[in-house]
């Protein structure tokens, strides 16, 4: 995390890469990398790893918020609506929610 903050988001993805093959159930190493592969417009990579995440942690708002736009920057316009629709529906039954960097 502290890679990117440094400009230095290439590096901060080989280290995501390199957490998530040490430790593969690490929702929150999937939801980073899955931020940092945006970041850099690699849309249906971060996609992959935002749905990683959410298949461990399923209740995660900001990774519904995440898919939401990049779904829609690709086109999925369905994928789009239902992550989005996903994400209201937490933030109104105020869902426990992980701390996310």
């Amino acid at each position: 995390m502290a890679l990117p903050r440094q400009n230095f988001v290439e590096q901060g993805i080989d280290h995501g890469l390199l957490a998530v093959g040490l430790r593969h159930e690490f929702p929150g190493a999937h939801f980073q990398l899955g931020a940092l592969l945006s970041r850099l417009g690699w849309f249906e990579r971060a996609a992959q790893a935002f749905e990683i995440s959410l298949r461990m942690r399923p209740g995660f708002i900001l990774a519904h918020r995440y898919l939401s736009r990049i779904y829609a920057r690709i086109g999925r316009s369905d994928l789009a609506s239902r992550h989005r629709d996903e994400a209201a529906r937490l933030l109104e039954m105020r869902a426990p929610q992980p701390m996310a960097d």
